[in-house]
């Protein structure tokens, strides 16, 4: 790209986009904008306010080169989008592209097709789809996108939890078929002729084939040829002989629709979603993609019962989606059983969102949904509030649950105002939890009594209060403050709780948590023990000592007063 960019604008005679509206279809007029973008290295397609909108009965795409495919780096952007207006969704205003691309044709994954290595930024558009269609808006595998400041309005047929349209697909999740067939000593993998087919791109691919390995174990090896539609030579001959059997294949860097996800470096900020099912899709490799600030309407929702969210991770079994970052924004809950879904391969996530939904219905099953698969010390702060009433849902469940870690607030006071501001922390079942770095107090709820570690950080002691409330057992606990010094759990038999705490100068225990008159431990109990709890003497929060007859204030020596 020169040092001065073009800017291509989609209604110039030379491309001759009309804006009018269905049925005037623009596609032929905004593909000839893109490609004489693509065609001078790279620039910007911009697409002014029509007086209508931009209908597409086609799909978009940026060109590519090579079998290792590049494209040019490409703004795509208009005047602007609806932005937040109310919760309970979006009108298309402003810059409108009305794509209605059914897919039908097998030439694309979804409405605008991104394979290229390359950049591609979009925003100030409204992405909308007037008709009765529900594929993907937009879709990547090798391009790097920055997605921002636009606005996502879905098939207008669907509203809540008839939602089927997907907005955003970060690449592809390869192939799977359940009719593979191998012979043992032989290299020929076979397919049936409805799967989807092999292709010359395909060779290089990773693949798996159940039971052909040795005594029945996962064949793993390499494409190494395609013979023809539904049979290719592998890089290693089948141990066992297996018949109607799953085989999964996948791979980088081609034009494949379904490759991997190498668009390293992306962004999606800002966008605001309506009547869509799920706003963003992470498939196989999806590593790092960075979520910020985005917003899905209460009209916003899914058809499927079992899984879905407005974020879901659906990976690969050949390649996770590791170490992504959803940080702010706000999500309707009112039609989804979940906020956050890790279907497959999921590790190393952070998830830091708050949400506001109505459980009334009772139809949210948890916060997060973790599968066997999504084990890897994934983090979630999820702050919610419940509008509309209902039971508050659990945090995280899943059979992959015990393995991650949840810092939940769920509305509840902080329980130390000068120390982390996270209200609690749970530490699921089965799980040992290690939290470092810690400059004040934090309150813990240890699930059957799990193995907890706190690490204070530099010049700081990492004051805890462990509790927990279902079992009445202590869990054992040591942590590592300032200096190295290494402070010696002691247990101390409350009211209703056992308490573990951090011993403390005075001989005793400290409990650092909003304690009420109710909920302190016995005096009898905790002599020489201090407390974080409410002394309306002197306001609603103060450092207790006990003297083994009452709960003093530390300053003034009175006793405390509920």
């Amino acid at each position: 790209m020169s040092n001065t960019v073009q800017v291509f604008n989609v209604t110039d005679p030379a491309y001759g986009a009309t804006g009018a509206g269905y049925p005037t279809d623009d596609t032929a007029a905004i593909q000839a904008a893109i490609n004489a973008c693509a065609s001078a290295g790279g620039g910007r397609v911009y697409l002014p306010v029509p007086s209508v909108a931009y209908y597409c009965a086609g799909a978009l795409y940026v060109p590519t080169t090579g079998t290792n495919p590049t494209s040019p780096p490409i703004v795509f952007f208009g005047d602007g989008a609806p932005q937040r207006g109310v919760g309970d969704g979006l009108t298309p205003a402003g810059s409108v592209l009305d794509l209605r691309y059914t897919g039908t044709d097998g030439l694309h994954p979804a409405c605008i097709d991104l394979r290229g290595r390359g950049r591609f930024e979009m925003y100030g558009l409204c992405i909308y789809n007037g008709g009765t269609a529900n594929w993907p808006f937009i879709q990547t595998t090798n391009t790097s996108w920055h997605i921002h400041d636009c606005a996502f309005i879905g098939n207008q047929n669907n509203s809540g939890s008839t939602c089927v349209q997907n907005a955003c697909v970060w690449g592809g999740s390869g192939y799977e078929v359940t009719d593979a067939s191998m012979t043992a000593s032989s290299s020929t993998l076979t397919i049936g002729v409805s799967d989807p087919p092999f292709a010359s791109t395909m060779v290089g691919w990773e693949v798996q084939v159940t039971g052909a390995g040795p005594s029945g174990a996962t064949l793993t090896t390499t494409i190494s040829a395609i013979l023809s539609a539904t049979t290719a030579t592998l890089s290693t001959s089948a141990s066992t002989t297996v018949s109607g059997t799953t085989a999964v294949w996948g791979g980088f860097f081609t034009t494949d629709p379904q490759a991997f996800f190498q668009g390293y470096g992306s962004v999606a900020r800002d966008n605001v979603f309506s009547r869509i099912q799920i706003a963003h899709s992470f498939q196989g490799a999806c590593n790092s993609p960075m979520i910020v600030n985005e917003a899905i309407c209460g009209d916003c929702g899914t058809s499927l019962s079992g899984t879905n969210a407005p974020f879901v991770v659906q990976a690969s079994p050949l390649q996770g989606s590791y170490g992504g970052f959803i940080i702010g924004g706000t999500v309707e809950m009112i039609h989804y059983p979940y906020l956050f879904s890790m279907l497959q391969n999921t590790a190393g996530w952070q998830v830091m969102m708050p949400g506001s939904y109505d459980n009334s219905a009772g139809n949210l099953v948890s916060l997060v949904l973790a599968d066997a698969t999504s084990t890897g010390d994934n983090a979630f702060v999820v702050s919610t509030w419940n509008g509309g009433g209902g039971p508050l849902p659990p945090v995280l469940s899943g059979a992959g649950a015990a393995s991650n870690t949840v810092i939940s607030a769920l509305g509840v006071p902080s329980v130390f105002p000068t120390g982390i501001s996270v209200p609690s922390f749970s530490a699921p079942a089965l799980s040992a939890t290690h939290i470092n770095g810690i400059t004040g107090g934090i309150a813990i709820q240890s699930v059957g009594g799990n193995p907890v570690v706190i690490e204070g950080a530099t010049g700081y002691a990492g004051l805890l209060w462990l509790y927990n409330a279902a079992s009445k057992v202590a869990a054992e606990m040591d942590a590592v403050a300032a200096g190295g010094t290494v402070y010696a759990s002691q247990v101390v038999s409350g009211t209703a709780t056992r308490v573990c705490g951090l011993r403390g100068d005075l001989g005793g225990a400290l409990f650092l948590g909003s304690f009420t008159a109710s909920t302190r431990p016995a005096t009898s109990a905790a002599t020489n023990c201090l407390i974080w709890g409410s002394d309306q003497n002197s306001g609603d929060g103060a450092l207790l000592h006990s003297d083994g007859s009452a709960w003093r204030n530390v300053g003034s020596g009175a006793v405390a007063s509920p």
